[in-house]
Parts: structure tokens; sequence; C-alpha cells
């Protein structure tokens, strides 16, 4: 009887990170092995960033050199082969040439099309990815009620002469830096010059370039 996986604590997970390598025909790289078909990619080590790791695992399934790799697209949740929770990161890249050597293992590397891609049967290691078809592939909901819709609030950072930051208390005690909903048809800076205006009752002289998100 095959030994069960270790019980990992719930915030433990396997790393893995996939490259979305698309051809010149906006056709995405997939890999059929054990199990079925896969994005390339694999396991980050713990000396590795998702960079080192991307170059490495398609050095080792495809035999070929990485040459680019992007900025992260998404993240998804799935399992390991031995049922055991993973996140996969899945970011972009480009290849020297696809002249491939595949790793023992690895029967088939194909570029598919979107359609493609949504006919083939995954490996349980990559159960959930096609749900990213959008994603990977960067195309817009044919609804924009398909996808979250977010309140977009700014928020403006004002300080005093002794570097205090100025704080507002709302109708319910409590406290929340000033500003507000921003309109669409507004700039951001016109955004805090308004809402500065309607709450604090003072003009704005300057407002400064976005600072962060949250």
């Amino acid at each position: 009887m095959a030994k069960a996986p270790p019980k990992l604590p719930n915030t433990y997970y396997r790393v893995s990170v996939k490259a979305l390598v698309f051809d010149d025909q906006q056709r995405l790289l997939v890999l059929n092995g054990e199990g079925g078909w896969e994005i390339p990619g694999g396991g980050m080590e713990h000396d590795e960033d998702y960079a080192a790791c991307m170059q490495r695992e398609l050095q080792e399934e495809i035999g070929v050199a990485v040459t680019a790799v992007g900025d992260e697209e998404f993240t998804y949740r799935c399992s390991t082969q031995a049922g055991q929770p993973k996140i996969a990161i899945a970011a972009t890249a480009k290849l020297a040439s696809y002249d491939f050597k595949l790793e023992k293992g690895i029967t088939e590397a194909r570029f598919v099309t979107l359609e493609e891609f949504m006919q083939l049967t995954f490996q349980k290691s990559e159960d959930g990815v096609q749900s990213y078809v959008n994603r990977i592939w960067k195309r817009r909901p044919e609804s924009a009620m398909d996808s979250p819709m977010y309140r977009v609030t700014a928020r403006a950072l004002i300080f005093d002469e002794r570097m205090r930051l100025l704080v507002v208390e709302d109708n319910d005690g409590r406290y929340e830096l000033p500003g507000g909903g921003w309109e669409h048809n507004e700039s951001l800076e016109q955004c805090i010059a308004r809402e500065i205006k309607e709450e604090l009752g003072v003009s704005a002289l300057w407002v400064g370039k976005l600072w962060f998100c949250y």
C-alpha cells in the first residue's frame, strides 16, 4: 500500500512556478506526461527566486534556455500528485529556441490555441488551471459583470511640520485617512482635491504622485 503523504500545517504549501510561453501565433506551450497535460515548470527550491526556478525547470524539462522571464501574471491553487496543497505562480517567459529535447517522462510538447487548451485533459497537479484561461490569454470577459467589481478610493497623506499624519473621524467613531471615492471622470489629483475640499473645507495646494495601493 502506498504511504500517505505527511499532513502539513494548513498554512504550508508546495510552491511551483509555471511558464507561459507563447509562439508568434499566440499559442501556449503545454507538455504531455504522466497523467495528462501541464504547463511547463515545477517546484521552487529554497534558494531560488521564481525566475531562477523557471530557468532551471525548463532547461530540465525541454532542454532549452529561458532568455527572459516576465512579471507574475497570476497564482492558482492546486495539489501535488501526492495530494498535498500547492500554489503555482504563472509568469510569461521567452525561450532561446523551440528545438526541444524532452525530459524522460514527457512525451510531447505542443503549442495550443485557447480553444485547444480548453479541450485538454490536465494532470491532477494542474487541476483548475483551465479556469484561468482569460488570465493566460489576457482576454476581457464578455460582460463586465463576469469579473469582480471594486470600489476605488483615493486617500491623502497629509503631514504637519512635526511629521504627524492627519486622520479624520467618521460618523461611527472610526478613524481614516482623508479622501473618498474616485469618480469616473476624475484624475487622481482631482479626486484628492475634491474630497479634501468636501471633508475639510480647505483647498489642496499640491497633490503628489501615487505612493501605494491597499
